[in-house]
């Protein structure tokens, strides 16, 4: 089976999957696969976004069910997550919407939200519009990426595109991590 095959069959429930693992480059890589035609980009995105929200509500409901466990506590404990539970005692529903898009705080902040008390229907219908929006927005930028690439090097086989988007990828999360850091020392 090739590659292109192999991506035509599984791609979907692969991206779903992937994206309960780690939802922005594999978003990412969704939206240039998407601009490829192996599937449309609609069902990429709701793909993209069911494997998000999977994850985002087993992080809620452990932190809501599961503190009394070791590793649950450690991660509710650290200060990232005791700043999301002070903070969403007054703007729950804000915390709830905006989560998704804060990179390196889903799991704590999921988690945090949890704990903090927040009711399990309101988050789920908050969490669900908030994965719609994440995996539109991020999914988008590699299918834009996707065009740019074809522009710049014309059409290429499966695995060059994704090479070249997952060291596009890597270099925006470089970006975004150092972003972070100069942001923290601030």
């Amino acid at each position: 089976m090739s590659l292109e095959q192999f991506v035509t069959d599984w791609g979907l429930p692969a991206l779903a999957l992937g994206s309960v693992v780690e939802g922005d480059a594999v978003a990412f890589l969704g939206g240039v696969l998407a601009h490829r035609g192996h599937f449309r980009f609609e069902a990429a995105a709701l793909a993209i976004a069911g494997g998000g929200f999977v994850a985002d509500q087993i992080c809620f409901h452990l932190g809501r069910h599961a503190r009394r466990i070791a590793w649950v506590q450690r991660m509710i404990d650290r200060p990232a997550a005791q700043s999301v539970l002070t903070k969403a005692h007054v703007r729950p529903n804000f915390y709830a919407l905006v989560m998704r898009f804060l990179y390196g705080l889903r799991t704590v902040g999921a988690a945090a939200l949890g704990a903090a008390g927040l009711s399990p229907l309101r988050y789920a219908l908050l969490d669900a519009l908030s994965c719609l929006v994440w995996a539109h927005v991020v999914a988008g930028m590699g299918f834009g990426a996707g065009k740019a690439i074809e522009r710049a090097i014309g059409h290429t086989e499966l695995l060059e595109d994704l090479l070249v988007a997952l060291a596009i990828t890597l270099l925006a999360m470089l970006a975004l991590w150092g972003l972070g850091r100069v942001l923290r020392r601030r």
